[in-house]
């Protein structure tokens, strides 16, 4: 699909023009997201990403990554914007036509109204295989203990509402040591650089996912 190509191309351009003007943060983020492809046999996303100090790249399963929230938090959430929008072209390359802005804005509204999860996974403490030449989430000794991040986030995704044909979507979020609730055109957060960075990648690659949707699916009402 034409379009679709073309949307990611351009979360391609904009998660690095956020990563480069926001490379100054505090933060620590031993990940650096390479790329993506389809594994050669079963046809699924992966992610192609490198530990800090090691040169083999890693591939693993965009399925895998999501479902391993540890790894996730070592990606600056710029790259986790586009592993967001990746993960939308794999969620619906599974789903029937008729069905696919269904189930986007089903899974959207529960992105949207869920906490993002950033205890050990069991998947990464529990593997011990050799990780540099596969396809899956390496094992917690891959990490040094000084490329364990232990970043902070000030705010904090607590909501979201949609305009009358839900093509775009508003944040809710708050920020640590204020009581008020803040809101903000997702298409704006986008493009906020610094304010992206303060917001876990869990939950920028809601963003991503989400602001992929938009593009895509108010691409198709507008036509």
């Amino acid at each position: 699909m034409a379009f679709l190509k073309k949307i990611k191309n351009m979360f391609t351009y904009t998660a690095g023009f956020i990563l480069y003007h926001c490379s100054n943060t505090k933060n620590h983020y031993p990940c650096r997201l390479i790329g993506e492809k389809k594994h050669s046999t079963s046809g699924k996303s992966v992610i192609i990403y490198r530990i800090l100090g090691n040169k083999i790249p890693i591939e693993t399963e965009t399925s895998l990554l999501l479902e391993s929230p540890d790894l996730i938090s070592r990606f600056h959430p710029a790259d986790a914007i586009k592993i967001g929008a990746i993960a939308l072209d794999e969620f619906i390359s599974e789903i029937s036509q008729n069905k696919k802005k269904e189930k986007y804005h089903f899974v959207r509204d529960l992105m949207l109204n869920s906490a993002h999860d950033i205890g050990n996974n069991k998947k990464i403490q529990a593997s011990n295989q050799e990780w540099a030449h596969t396809t899956h989430t390496p094992p917690q000794s891959a990490f040094p203990s000084q490329h364990i991040p232990g970043n902070r986030y000030p705010c904090k995704l607590v909501g979201g509402k949609c305009n009358h044909n839900k093509t775009k979507t508003t944040v809710i979020y708050t920020i640590m040591g204020k009581r008020e609730g803040y809101e903000i055109k997702l298409e704006d957060l986008i493009k906020n650089c610094r304010l992206i960075e303060k917001f876990h990648p869990t939950e920028a690659i809601k963003f991503g996912f989400i602001s992929m949707g938009e593009n895509l699916f108010s691409q198709n009402t507008a036509s």
